[in-house]
């Protein structure tokens, strides 16, 4: 069932105490050079090193826009240090050079990804994507050895169906709101290899790209722990509902925090 988004949480003051303090002395984003199998890809860096949380963000495939981007300033706000992913570069740098990603392929490059994320022993990252960023993580943390070093998926507007490759012709989806012509992968077949990592997954009450049906299905394969917080807003990007989002990040954030 989806949970409630209550405006205060106790649990969450500590952190939430954290951060403010952080956020006087958080060093402006920048861009990071990442060289990921031979390929170089830019990653966001924002907030603090020394912050109490840390986040792998993948963005959705239009690229590191809209969401994603506003996604990172709130978890910041929490207090989490953030390794921004372009997923559309990510898909399409690889796509270019060799032909879509495999499944297992994925599953790599998101386990050398964390290794750059953690460095000398940061408590374990969550992995936080949107849209196609979010199905990515999900793939991603179903690897047993990853799964042990996460703290688990954070997931805005997860769909089911998502491409593993990417080309310019593939934008086309912008328009007609359909999977791009690339070899694909379900969410709901891979879900349940999350747990046992907690599911956090906030999804939009109108999102033009993921049915409700989806999400249900999705929901229904996973395993607990799994939460899902259904938000009132008007599209994919959550329009209309910045406030309602940012309170149910919180609430996500205690309960994936809490301990069990």
């Amino acid at each position: 069932m989806p949970g409630p988004c209550p405006r205060r949480l106790a649990s969450l003051l500590t952190l939430v105490l954290a951060a403010r303090t952080a956020a006087a002395t958080t060093p402006p984003g920048h861009e990071q050079k990442f060289v990921l199998r031979g390929v170089e890809l830019t990653l966001r860096v924002q907030g603090s090193p020394g912050a109490p949380c840390a986040a792998l963000l993948s963005s959705g495939d239009g690229g590191y826009v809209h969401l994603a981007p506003e996604v990172a300033a709130l978890l910041v706000e929490r207090g989490c240090y953030v390794l921004g992913l372009d997923s559309r570069a990510y898909l399409s740098s690889f796509t270019a050079r060799g032909g879509p990603l495999h499944p297992d392929e994925v599953r790599r490059d998101y386990a050398a990804l964390v290794d750059a994320l953690v460095g000398g022993g940061r408590a374990r990252p969550l992995l936080a994507g949107v849209s196609e960023g979010a199905a990515l993580s999900v793939l991603a943390a179903g690897d047993q050895a990853l799964r042990a070093r996460i703290g688990g998926v954070l997931a805005f507007g997860l769909p089911d169906v998502n491409e593993l490759g990417w080309r310019w012709r593939d934008a086309l989806i912008y328009f007609t709101k359909k999977v791009p012509n690339e070899p694909t992968f379900r969410v709901r077949d891979v879900v349940a290899d999350v747990a046992p990592a907690p599911l956090a997954v906030l999804q939009s009450s109108q999102d033009e790209f993921v049915p409700r049906a989806d999400t249900e299905a999705i929901f229904g394969q996973a395993r607990d722990p799994k939460r899902l917080w259904l938000i009132d807003a008007s599209n994919h990007r959550f329009t209309g509902a910045r406030a309602e989002l940012s309170r149910c990040l919180d609430a996500a954030l205690a309960w994936m925090h809490a301990p069990r």
